[in-house]
């Protein structure tokens, strides 16, 4: 299959996204089938049109489509609060809490049911919670569904610098934009990080442009950090993407000349704060003004306005705190693993408690 294109970001003063003549390649080994879905590992999710849902299968750098079936007598989720959502789970999935890991959390947005995706002592499982917090295992023995084989992402054999796998995340996150699959993780270049979005429906030998992420941190230019988890954002009137990385700069990049060849500046428009990892974002509006909301790993539970974002400059050179935007600590909140927003007054948060294990619970948008 061809090279198409790659773009690059390099970003030092700014952020620059250049043409060059590679690609992310792209394979679909199923059109579309209904029976067992071949699933390795149960990663980063998204929702599609017509209640589809993107489940990211990192251990073989897949996406596998798969058509949810929900029962109209289903209550979506209002407000719930269900601590101990991991024993609950070993429950369900006949293992013990400490075999299981969320890995990611998304709402339906048809049905306001939540999903969870499960590690459940390496077996992979999708976890349905309902409105009365009914837990229920999404069957994936007889499921309509197609699969979309990534290469160029991580393979098994690459490693960090550490020793570490990157097969583990050559999926770190997945959104559906303007009939495009969007998707986060490692490419088998030394780790590099990238970003490929993959037009829908799905087609055999589809091809996807891909985007390399370069950037500078701490006055040190680094090619290694992984983009942990990105949302769709409106800046200015224009669509962008908000990205958060491993080595906790957060960048805004325009989304709107990526097809066209154009060099294209973003903005690291934030620090979060030195060792932690962001792990989860969502974007919502509140009282007139566009927020950003961000489960980190060592700030607990951050908000910043995207409206700050504007007219916001890039950071570069090195930085001892958290400079760019103004960042405002949501108190209470320390240990959030996983969100997503619920409604325009809600956002549903795995938390872990010392107490409970993991609790699933709404809050109010701050």
């Amino acid at each position: 299959m061809k090279c198409k294109r790659i773009w690059k970001f390099a970003l030092m003063a700014g952020l620059t996204l250049a043409s060059t003549n590679c690609v992310a390649r792209a394979e679909s080994n199923i059109v579309s089938k209904k029976g067992k879905v071949d699933i390795q590992s149960a990663g980063p999710l998204a929702f599609g049109p017509n209640d589809m849902i993107f489940v990211g299968d990192p251990q073989v750098a897949a996406i596998i489509e798969i058509v949810t079936r929900t029962s109209s007598q289903t209550l979506p989720v209002t407000e719930i609060k269900l601590p101990g959502i991991d024993q609950k789970i070993a429950v369900l999935l006949k293992t013990t809490a400490s075999e299981i890991v969320v890995n990611d959390l998304k709402v339906q947005p048809s049905t306001g049911v939540v999903y969870l995706s499960i590690s459940a002592g390496g077996r992979p499982a999708i976890v349905r919670v309902d409105g009365k917090g009914k837990l229920t295992q999404m069957s994936l023995d007889n499921a309509e569904h197609s699969k979309l084989l990534i290469r160029d992402l991580s393979s098994p054999v690459d490693n960090d610098q550490n020793g570490g796998q990157l097969r583990t995340e050559s999926i770190t996150d997945l959104a559906f934009i303007s009939g495009r699959l969007l998707v986060a993780g490692l490419s088998n270049s030394k780790g590099t990080s990238t970003l490929i979005t993959i037009p829908y429906p799905f087609q055999e030998n589809v091809t996807g442009t891909s985007v390399l992420i370069d950037h500078d941190a701490g006055g040190q230019f680094e090619t290694d950090a992984t983009l942990q988890t990105f949302v769709p954002a409106n800046i200015a009137g224009k669509p962008h993407i908000l990205a958060a990385y491993s080595n906790n700069s957060l960048v805004k990049a325009p989304l709107d000349k990526w097809s066209s060849g154009d060099r294209i500046r973003g903005v690291t428009v934030a620090e979060l704060g030195n060792q932690n990892l962001p792990r989860d974002m969502i974007e919502y509006r509140k009282n007139g003004r566009h927020n950003l909301l961000l489960a980190n790993s060592g700030g607990g539970l951050l908000k910043l306005s995207t409206d700050d974002f504007r007219n916001q400059t890039s950071i570069s050179g090195k930085v001892s705190d958290t400079p760019g935007v103004q960042i405002e600590s949501i108190p209470g909140l320390t240990d959030v693993e996983q969100l997503d927003k619920l409604d325009e007054a809600l956002a549903i948060v795995l938390i872990r408690t010392e107490s409970s294990g993991l609790s699933l619970e709404t809050i109010p948008l701050p």
